[in-house]
């Protein structure tokens, strides 16, 4: 059964990678939803395996990480969409990021369609692996806590 879920979401991994290429997505949103599709794949896969806690928490973590990307407010990184405004000011405005807590993806005006993130946009990888580690933080305060409360449950 584990093999199959590996198998699954290994393919989901690997068609990820293989729609940035040849089907020619140029939004980010399609193969982030791939991605952490294929990781909660191997995320059952390993708990049906039983595998330490710490791995699937890491795996849990680093899927909504890349979940947060659905997340793409405005600002508040700022700017510059042209040359040719007067008064110049009026060329600054905020630009669309992905990422919660820390936006990770930053839309650069004039590269790709403005306001929404393509494969072209920055990616910064210190405010992801932030990311990664506040959702790790989470889900091992969470795994704790069920942990405390089962046994006391059994306990009583």
């Amino acid at each position: 059964m584990a093999n199959q879920i590996l198998t699954v979401g290994l393919v989901l991994a690997v068609g990820g990678v293989l729609s940035l290429k040849w089907m020619g997505f140029t939004s980010l949103f399609p193969v982030m939803a791939i991605f952490a599709s294929a990781l909660f794949m191997f995320i059952q896969a390993a708990r049906v395996l039983r595998a330490d806690p710490n791995i699937i928490l890491a795996l849990t973590a680093l899927a909504l990480a890349c979940v947060s990307f659905a997340y793409q407010p405005l600002g508040p990184e700022i700017g510059q969409y042209g040359t040719e405004c007067v008064p110049i000011e009026d060329c600054y405005r905020p630009l669309r990021g992905g990422g919660l807590p820390l936006q990770y993806a930053i839309d650069i005006p004039g590269i790709t369609i403005q306001g929404r993130l393509g494969i072209e946009d920055e990616f910064r990888v210190l405010p992801f692996a932030l990311d990664v580690i506040f959702y790790f933080v989470l889900a091992q305060i969470a795994h704790r806590l069920n942990l405390y409360y089962s046994t006391k449950r059994a306990g009583t």
